[in-house]
C-alpha cells in the first residue's frame, strides 16, 4: 500500500480544499511532513486514520473546520471530507469519507450521524468501479487490528523496539502478508503426508519398511528439536525483557544516587555558612 495523494476539505485546521502529493519515485520515495507545533501534522495523521478506518478523530472533539463553520450561515450544511488515493498490488484505489453538519444559532455545528465511506478501484482502462464492501476490502488490504504497526505516528516508533513488542510486530507482518492461508495449507499437507506414510508402511515390507520407520523417527526428532528451539527463543525473549527491566531500574538508581551526591555536595558547601551564622 503506497499513498499517492491526499485531499482534505475543511478537516480541523485544513480550511477549504488542501491537496498533498506524496512521492512515488523509485529512488526518492520518502515524503516528509515538517512543521512547528500546531501546524497540522497530527491533524493530517488523524485525517488518514479517519478516512481509511473511521477512527482516531472521535476523541479529539469537532473535526469540521471551525473556520468553515464560522463562515457558514445558520442552518447551512457544512461538510468535512478526506480523500486518500493509494496504490496496492498494482491497483489504484480512492478512499473517501465525509461528515456533514448543520450550523446552529449558537455558532456550533450539529453533526449528522450518517458518515459516508466510499472505496473506488480504478481499472486499467481508467474506469472507476465502486467496491461494494469497502470496509472488508480495506481490512483485506491493511487489517485494522494491525494497522498501527505500519501506519503510525513516527514519534512513537521507539515503542516497536521494546522486547515485549516483538510478538505483536511479528503477528502484524503475518496478517498483512496473508501468511495464515499458507500456514493452514502447510499444516494440512503435513497431515495428509503423515497419513500416506502410515498407509504405505502397511503395504511394504523388508528394507523399505525399515527406511520408513527411520524416516518417521528422524521426523519426530526434528519436531522435538524445533519445539526445543521455540522454547529457547521464548526463554531468550523473557531474559531480554528481564534485562530491560533491570537496566531501567539501574538508570533510576543512578538518578537517585546522582541526586544524593548533589545533595551532600550542597550540604558541604553550606556547612561553613551555617557555622558562621550560628556563631
Amino acid at each position: 500500500m503506497k499513498i499517492e495523494r491526499v485531499i482534505l476539505t475543511n478537516f480541523r485546521q485544513y480550511f477549504g480544499e488542501q491537496r498533498i502529493q506524496c512521492s512515488l519515485d523509485a529512488q526518492r520515495n520518502v515524503t516528509v511532513f515538517h512543521g512547528v507545533n500546531g501546524a497540522g501534522k497530527t491533524s493530517f495523521f488523524l485525517a488518514l486514520n479517519w478516512c481509511l478506518y473511521g477512527e482516531g478523530a472521535n476523541n479529539i472533539g469537532q473535526i469540521i473546520s471551525k473556520e468553515a463553520v464560522r463562515q457558514a450561515a445558520v442552518n447551512d450544511t457544512v461538510m468535512t471530507k478526506v480523500v486518500v488515493v493509494f496504490i496496492h498490488e498494482g491497483q489504484r484505489y480512492t478512499a473517501s469519507r465525509q461528515l456533514k453538519g448543520i450550523k446552529q444559532s449558537d455558532g456550533g455545528v450539529q453533526e449528522q450521524p450518517d458518515i459516508e465511506f466510499l472505496l473506488m478501484q480504478t481499472r486499467r482502462d481508467g474506469q472507476a468501479i465502486r467496491i461494494n464492501n469497502p470496509i472488508g476490502k480495506m481490512n483485506a488490504i491493511m487489517p485494522a487490528n494491525v494497522r498501527t504497526y505500519f501506519f503510525f505516528d513516527g514519534e512513537k516508533i521507539e515503542n516497536f523496539a521494546r522486547p515485549e513488542a516483538a510478538d505483536e510486530v511479528r503477528f502484524a507482518v503475518y496478517q498483512v502478508l496473508n501468511l495464515e492461508v499458507l500456514t493452514r495449507a502447510r499444516d494440512h499437507l503435513s497431515i495428509v503426508a503423515r497419513e500416506l506414510r502410515s498407509q504405505l508402511k502397511n503395504l511394504v515390507s523388508g528394507e523399505l519398511k525399515d527406511l520408513l520407520a527411520q524416516d518417521e523417527t528422524a521426523r519426530q526428532r526434528e519436531k522435538d528439536l524445533q519445539q526445543r528451539q521455540q522454547d529457547l527463543k521464548a526463554e531468550l525473549a523473557a531474559a531480554d525483557r528481564h534485562i530491560a527491566e533491570i537496566n531501567q531500574q539501574l538508570r533510576e538508581l543512578e538518578s537517585v544516587q546522582a541526586l544524593q551526591t548533589s545533595t551532600i555536595s550542597i550540604h558541604k558547601r553550606w556547612k561553613p555558612a551555617r557555622m558562621r551564622i550560628k556563631g
